[in-house]
């Protein structure tokens, strides 16, 4: 034994002067002596040294190799990416490094001899290496002689203190940038509580609706060019509300944003934004608190600019709906907002059991924002072209055959929609209101709406429960109650799919809407005779993440077709925008003009204006029916704003004659040169009556005396079964039809002029 180890240490000697010092130069003599040595070994302990030796270095190699090709593509791919991305791979590397150095190191200190000891021990050396620790001390001294495993040693040491050094340093900088802002926030608010503000905007989160609804904020008020602060409120995590759940990492975090907040503070794309921290959440039970919202919360410097401000918005706009309510309550109790105008948008689905839990009915303080109808809303506005080439290609007139002489279509109208959702049951409601013509006959045009969902029979009696229309409407609105992977779906489809003009996606999923979007475009291709002619797809987006990858698969079967075939709605820049969330000035005022046309219609002037009776409406003193009947005749007058280019597409022979008249022509036919005129007039009326009728139905009236509590109404009857008092509805009627075509010329008069002044000035030019 005493040999064994003398030429044990004569052989290490001997390797740390040529191994390491000559690079793998040796000569004979070193032979020699490792044969000698090797040979004093006995036979077990030969093969047990060598062996595990072996096979600890044939695990670690095949271990090690795997790894560097995985560490050297994402080492490559992330380097160009997040600085937590670099600093992770990196970590990687070096730990990596210290493990193969600590594994040659440790192999002749107590370790050649334990097979798991060899793989765990330099694996725990490494490790501590990220917190300044090195075990120098236990690598044998044939290594310690060594300079080229030293210098390995010593750099790979220092890049693992540098890459801790670097992690600690960046988390301190990103506390005092957070701090930071915090201290200077309050230093502007204190600067700016003399200060009046015409309007402040306060979100009470920093979610992708919030941030995209506070750029279209900024855009429309400094293109207004008006003075305007917007506020967003950090909320803190629900753990935070409970002091025993706080951790040490917790305290060290107070005052601190959370990750998201910090992303939109840093990337200054909303200007004149200020972000601040509360310290409880705004939806927080206070009922039993002797202290007032803003203090408790911690936000009196919120409270001194909502005191100055002409106008608050308030917006809560968090994915939890009964988080929503639960802060419009808190806010509606708050003595200073009720002292001081302003307006809390709730995100909420817009719904009995909604508008009453907020007060919706007694209070016009408050507005529910629903996505889904938002989306609907969003697709019957999408409009292409200006002037007289504007058009709105989502609206059903599009996909029928029609005669612009006589006012009436040629084809029929067949929608499918898919999922029986929010979105699904709104389009439900959009498309059968806009999807009501007069046919050749003078009748309703045939028109049938599909609906597939696998949950149809428990969706179908509520739904009948909120339109009791829905029985007598069987013929036009069919429910199939089955799984879109079905083969009895894909019999019905293939049943229509010559008729099928409009598809609706809306199951929840963007991934699984997307798949059954272009599984239906293929269905179509090879099983529709007319080809995409009057075709196409409508495919719902929920997921701001995926909105990329939807509208790249649109572009895709656009270009191939040369046909926007399929189309994505509901993309949270086309929802949350200042026009559609908070103010539209130029639909109210086109509402306006046909509020003007009811009232001559009716020889009626109870109001002055649209605004007067708009203010009605937010007058406390009138009782609940009245509110409702004031707020259904203006849904109607937004309705005709959007109906205007339906009505128009219908009458394209008469708004180019230079006919201009207020004659309510009906009753009797006394000039034989304006029979034609007269006809189509007639035609387009008794469409306004049919559309009247559709949104009234989807609004939960059916026939009955008129009581807008119980939802009744006598004019639902077809328009030539208006009778006796009743027949002044068909005055109405021709009311919004005769204003739409005169709309229409005003404004296409006031572009021709436009483009025509523009035509002299380039001429000049």
């Amino acid at each position: 034994m005493e040999q064994i180890i003398y030429n044990l240490s004569f052989v290490a000697k001997s390797t740390s002067s040529h191994l390491f010092i000559n690079s793998g130069k040796y000569d004979n003599v070193i032979f020699e002596e490792l044969f000698r040595w090797w040979e004093s070994f006995s036979i077990h302990d030969r093969f047990y040294s060598h062996s595990m030796f072996m096979g600890c270095l044939g695990i670690m190699s095949i271990f090690f190799f795997l790894q560097f090709l995985f560490i050297i593509y994402k080492f490559v791919r992330s380097f160009f990416g997040s600085k937590r991305n670099r600093v992770l791979w990196s970590t990687l590397v070096v730990l990596n490094i210290g493990y193969i150095i600590y594994f040659i190191g440790f192999y002749y200190e107590g370790t050649s001899q334990s097979f798991w000891a060899l793989l765990f021990r330099p694996l725990v050396s490494s490790m501590e290496m990220f917190v300044a620790q090195s075990d120098l001390i236990e690598v044998c001294e044939v290594c310690k002689d060594s300079p080229i495993y030293m210098t390995w040693f010593a750099i790979t040491h220092f890049c693992a203190i540098f890459i801790s050094f670097y992690v600690v340093l960046n988390w301190v900088w990103q506390r005092l940038k957070k701090w930071g802002n915090l201290f200077f926030t309050k230093m502007y608010f204190n600067f700016t509580k003399w200060k009046s503000v015409p309007n402040l905007y306060i979100f009470f989160d920093t979610n992708d609706s919030a941030w995209t609804l506070a750029k279209s904020i900024v855009k429309h008020e400094e293109r207004e060019k008006k003075d305007y602060r917007i506020i967003f409120v950090d909320e803190p995590e629900e753990v935070e509300d409970d002091k025993e759940k706080k951790t040490f990492i917790d305290l060290l975090n107070i005052k601190a944003f959370r990750k998201s907040t910090q992303e939109r503070i840093n990337s200054k794309e909303v200007k004149k934004a200020l972000f601040v921290r509360s310290e409880k959440n705004i939806s927080s039970d206070f009922s039993s608190s002797k202290y007032n919202l803003w203090e408790e919360t911690n936000l009196e410097n919120v409270a001194d600019l909502i005191k100055k401000s002409e106008h608050t918005h308030i917006f809560l706009f968090s994915e939890d709906e009964q988080d929503n309510i639960s802060a419009t309550w808190n806010l509606q109790k708050d003595s200073i907002l009720n002292r001081v105008g302003h307006t809390i948008y709730c995100k909420a689905r817009d719904n009995y059991a909604n508008r009453a839990a907020v007060n919706q009915y007694l209070r016009t303080d408050v507005k529910l924002i629903d996505d889904s109808s938002l989306s609907i809303d969003v697709l019957k506005k999408w409009k292409e072209g200006i002037g007289v080439k504007e058009t709105y290609p989502a609206h059903p007139i599009n996909f029928v055959k029609n005669n612009n002489k006589k006012g009436w279509v040629e084809s029929h109208f067949t929608a499918l929609i898919i999922g029986c959702g929010r979105t699904g049951r709104d389009s439900m409601r959009f498309l059968y209101e806009f999807g009501a013509f007069v046919g050749e006959n003078k009748e309703k045009s045939p028109f049938s709406c599909y609906i597939i969902d696998k949950n149809m029979s428990s969706i179908k009696g509520g739904m009948e429960r909120n339109i009791p229309a829905l029985p007598s409407l069987e013929k036009e609105i069919i429910f199939w109650d089955m799984d879109f992977n079905s083969n009895s779906f894909r019999l019905k489809l293939g049943s229509i799919i010559n008729d099928l003009n409009y598809v609706v996606i809306a199951a929840g999923d963007d991934e699984q809407n997307m798949n059954m979007a272009i599984d239906i475009y293929e269905f179509t291709i090879r099983n529709r005779n007319k080809g995409l002619t009057d075709f196409r797809i409508f495919v719902r987006a929920y997921d701001k993440s995926n909105e990329r990858k939807m509208t790249s698969i649109e572009e895709f079967y656009s270009t191939a077709d040369k046909h926007e075939v399929i189309k994505v709605f509901g993309k949270k820049d086309e929802i949350y925008t200042y026009n559609n969330i908070i103010n539209d000035l130029e639909e109210k005022k086109l509402a306006g003009e046909y509020f003007k046309a009811y009232q001559r219609a009716a020889h009626s002037f109870d109001y002055n204006n649209w605004e007067e009776r708009h203010k009605e409406i937010s007058n406390l003193t009138n009782d609940y029916t009245e509110r409702l009947k004031l707020e259904q005749l203006e849904k109607q007058d937004y309705s005709n704003v959007l109906h205007m280019y339906t009505k128009i597409k219908l009458c394209d022979y008469i708004h180019k004659k230079t006919i201009d008249t207020d004659i309510y022509p009906f009753d009797t036919i006394n000039d034989n040169l304006m029979y034609d005129y007269i006809q189509c007039m007639l035609v387009l009326s008794k469409m306004e009556h049919l559309r009247w009728n559709a949104a009234h139905y989807m609004a939960g009236f059916v026939f009955g005396k008129k009581d807008f509590r119980k939802k009744t109404h006598n004019c639902l009857k077809p328009f030539d079964g208006l009778n006796g008092l009743d027949k002044v509805t068909q005055r109405y009627d021709y009311a919004v039809v005769k204003t739409t075509i005169d709309l229409y010329q005003l404004r296409n008069n006031i572009n021709a002029e436009e483009e025509s002044q523009s035509q002299e000035c380039a001429n000049i030019t």
